[in-house]
Order: C-alpha cells, then sequence, then structure tokens
C-alpha cells in the first residue's frame, strides 16, 4: 500500500509534467522516494523561517557580514569551479580566514549555497512586508536571476546536500508560516496542497534557471501564479505577506 508521502509524489510528478508542458521544458523523472526522504530530514533539521526576525541587533549584523564574506567568495570561486571542485580550505584561504572560523558559521559549503539562496527570499520578504505574493515572488525571481550562473553552477550537484531539496523544505516551511501569520489554519488537506506545489515549484525554478533561454522573471512569476492551486494562492494574495491574525 502506497504512504501517504507516496501519493504526494505521484500527484507532484503529474502536476510538475503539467507545468512542463505548458512551460515549454522538457521533464526528466528522478528519483522521487530519495528526495522526498532528504527534504523530510531537511524540514526535521533545519530552523524554522522567523521572516520577521532578520534584524537582531549589532551581534547579528556583525555575523551576518561575515557569512556574506564567505558567500561572495564562494559566488567568485563558482564562476571558475563546479561547486563539487571547491574546498572549505580553498574558500577560506580567498577569504583569509581560518576553517575553524567558516565552520563556526556553516556546517559545510552545501550549508553556505543554501544559506545565499535563503538570503535572497527571505530579504524580499521582510523589504515587502505588505506586499501580495505575487509581487514578493517577482522581485524574489529577480534576485535568482542576477545570480544566474551561481545557481546554474549549484544545481549541477546531485548530492544527499543538492540545493533542490532544501529548496522544497524551505518553500514548504514560508508558505506554511506566512499562511499561519495570516491566521489560515494549516490542516492537513492545506498542508498537503502547500507540498504539491513547493515540489512542482522547485523544480520548474531549476528549469528555469538552467535553461538556454529562459523567460522574464515577470513572465516567469505569472506562470507560476497561475499554475498555483487556488486555495493556497487567495490567502496569499489576500493583503500583505506578514498580516498577524485578526
Amino acid at each position: 500500500m502506497s504512504s501517504f508521502k507516496d501519493v504526494i509524489w505521484m500527484l507532484a510528478v503529474f502536476y510538475i509534467r503539467f507545468i512542463d508542458t505548458a512551460m515549454g521544458y522538457s521533464f526528466q523523472t528522478v528519483r522521487f522516494s530519495d528526495s522526498l526522504e532528504k527534504v523530510s530530514q531537511i524540514l526535521i533539521d533545519k530552523p524554522k523561517i522567523k521572516c520577521q526576525n532578520m534584524n537582531e541587533g549589532k551581534e547579528k549584523t556583525m555575523k551576518d557580514r561575515t557569512k556574506w564574506d564567505y558567500s561572495n567568495q564562494l559566488i567568485v570561486l563558482m564562476k571558475h569551479k563546479p561547486l563539487e571542485k571547491i574546498t572549505v580550505r580553498e574558500l577560506c584561504k580567498a577569504c583569509d580566514a581560518r576553517p575553524q572560523n567558516f565552520y563556526y558559521h556553516f556546517r559545510d559549503k552545501y550549508d553556505l549555497v543554501t544559506w545565499i539562496y535563503a538570503q535572497d527570499i527571505v530579504a524580499v520578504c521582510e523589504a515587502h512586508p505588505n506586499s501580495p505574493w505575487s509581487d514578493v515572488l517577482k522581485i524574489c525571481y529577480h534576485n535568482l536571476m542576477a545570480r544566474r550562473d551561481f545557481y546554474r553552477n549549484a544545481f549541477q550537484d546531485d548530492s544527499t546536500n543538492a540545493l533542490i531539496h532544501y529548496i522544497v523544505a524551505f518553500q514548504i516551511d514560508l508558505y506554511t508560516d506566512i499562511l499561519k501569520r495570516k491566521g489560515v489554519a494549516v490542516d492537513d488537506a492545506l498542508l498537503f496542497t502547500v507540498t504539491y506545489h513547493a515540489y512542482a515549484c522547485a523544480e520548474i525554478t531549476k528549469k528555469w534557471l538552467t535553461d538556454h533561454t529562459p523567460v522574464s522573471p515577470e513572465l516567469f512569476t505569472q506562470r507560476i501564479m497561475d499554475a498555483m492551486p487556488d486555495r493556497l494562492r487567495e490567502p496569499l494574495e489576500r493583503g500583505g505577506i506578514q498580516a498577524e491574525r485578526g
């Protein structure tokens, strides 16, 4: 008998294939059961997203500045080398820092890659708390497109730490967080919808960023919003993304 997770994946496959066809992409089958387990573990291990707590004083600012030093150097290195060939020691040498300092901030280089992605999304949420999700999403996609070379390199990694697994888990957490802020009860049915959309959206975003001739962020956002299930789109578009419970 199929498990609940397997059912989600079966439906997600059909959903992704439908969007792929509509957007002109060719979908390649992946090992869904393995990926789902990785995403589940990320959701368990990673800290919960708290968009409203991005600025917590001088200490946090200094830590973020150090993290961005590592991030900027990694982005530069990835212009010339695949992620799998870059070592933490090499990155630290470029930053004139000791490996111990790097490991104080990140578990490994893959953790740094996911941090960069998270900042590209969360920073927009922080800057536009009163905007509907479609406006926020469009700016997020502009951010991702601006780092397209970085993400194309990162998406080449298909290890257990692959960025795509983190993106799925991140989106599930982010959508759930926004819905709860709006006072929406996230029951099993709505969580199913969120999960369903997150898997499809992550894969399509990967294909968009790695395509030779990607459509504009504006058109891509429109297509994502058109493909989003009504039960998810309607509350996300109603008022600002950080609306508190009434």
